[in-house]
């Protein structure tokens, strides 16, 4: 008696064989493709996560009096906050020389609109109000902002250098990734360290540059750059 080959076994066996190699391929290529795009977007969302709190140390409230322009100086009392280096008196960019006498500060005059800030920021202070006869204004307006900081931002690179432990801590950077973080000024002074020149890193590098409004030492509202790479 003679036996007939199951021709649909082996077809059946053919395909679960073919399935199985095709699988396999897929795994392989996910692997050899779809895991450093994983990476890539982890990388981006760690960085973003580092912009952010970056941005929460910097950012402090300010609060802002506008005067409009002075044909003389005037005096003014000051808001009640406890700022130990309030004042910076500043119109498009030029400092106007104040004095804060008690509770109350005197301007000069002024052909353009004057603002006033007060925060815990230190801001570089070099003109001396001379102005005499002074007579009492109220601010046109009065305004309170978290605005990024020349200060701040000068505090937590010193940070990142200094106190490694402690700028990992506060921007929630982990030990998964090796990190660099510099700042550029809109001067074009560069702070910060780049990890990647100094141990002659070259692949795997991951970067993204953010650009951030702050305002100086001299009151000025400027831009300038943090640059952020992790690998």
């Amino acid at each position: 008696m003679k036996f007939r080959k199951n021709k649909n076994a082996s077809s059946h066996v053919g395909i679960v064989i073919s399935f199985t190699l095709f699988v396999t391929g897929i795994i392989f290529m996910y692997n050899i493709v779809g895991s450093p795009i994983k990476s890539v977007e982890e990388k981006s969302d760690n960085l973003d996560f580092i912009k952010i709190n970056f941005l929460n140390y910097v950012n402090e409230e300010i609060v802002i009096l506008r005067f409009p322009p002075l044909t003389q100086c005037i005096t003014f009392s000051n808001p009640d906050f406890d700022f130990p280096n309030p004042m910076i008196y500043s119109t498009d960019g030029i400092e106007i020389g104040s004095s804060i006498s008690g509770g109350s500060s005197i301007i000069d005059l002024s052909n353009n609109l004057t603002k006033v800030y007060f925060s815990n920021s230190s801001f570089d202070k070099n003109i001396e109000a001379i102005g005499t006869g002074c007579i009492l204004q109220n601010p046109s307006s009065v305004s309170y902002e978290k605005i990024s900081t020349e200060k701040k931002i000068n505090e937590i690179i010193d940070l990142s250098i200094n106190d490694e432990t402690y700028f990992m801590n506060l921007l929630g950077i982990t030990s998964d990734y090796d990190y660099s973080i510099i700042f550029e000024f809109s001067d074009g002074r560069i702070i910060g360290e780049d990890k990647t020149l100094n141990r002659n890193i070259k692949s795997n590098i991951y970067s993204k540059e953010y650009i951030i409004n702050y305002l100086s030492v001299d009151g000025l509202n400027v831009v300038g750059k943090l640059k952020l790479k992790v690998w």
